[in-house]
C-alpha cells in the first residue's frame, strides 16, 4: 500500500490594499467605511457577496473587491439591500459622511 506525500497548502488571504483616510475621493472614503462596517459585523467579502446574492443582487466577488479597494461604487439603488445586510437602521448610513 502506497501513501501519498502530498502537502496541503493553505493560502493566506492577501493583505488589503492600503487606503488613505485623508483621501478626498468618495470611492476611497466609501471603501474605508464599508470595511469598517463589515469588520464590525465580522463579515468577509465572500460572505458579503453571498448575502447580497441572497437579497437578489447579482454581484461578483470581483465587484465587491473593487468596492473594498476604492475603485468602484455600488449603484445607488443597491444601497438599501447593502444597508439591510449590514443591519443598518437607515440604508443611507451605507454612504460615508
Amino acid at each position: 500500500m502506497r501513501t501519498s506525500n502530498r502537502t496541503i497548502c493553505r493560502m493566506s488571504p492577501r493583505p488589503r490594499k492600503h487606503l488613505d483616510p485623508r483621501s478626498k475621493r468618495f470611492e476611497i472614503r466609501f471603501a474605508i467605511h464599508l470595511r469598517e462596517l463589515m469588520t464590525a459585523r465580522r463579515i468577509g467579502p465572500t460572505e458579503f457577496r453571498e448575502r447580497l446574492e441572497g437579497a437578489g443582487l447579482e454581484v461578483s466577488i470581483v465587484t465587491v473587491t473593487k468596492w473594498l479597494n476604492g475603485t468602484r461604487l455600488p449603484r445607488p439603488q443597491d444601497a438599501e439591500a447593502i444597508g439591510s445586510i449590514l443591519g443598518l437602521k437607515d440604508y443611507r448610513l451605507v454612504w460615508p459622511q
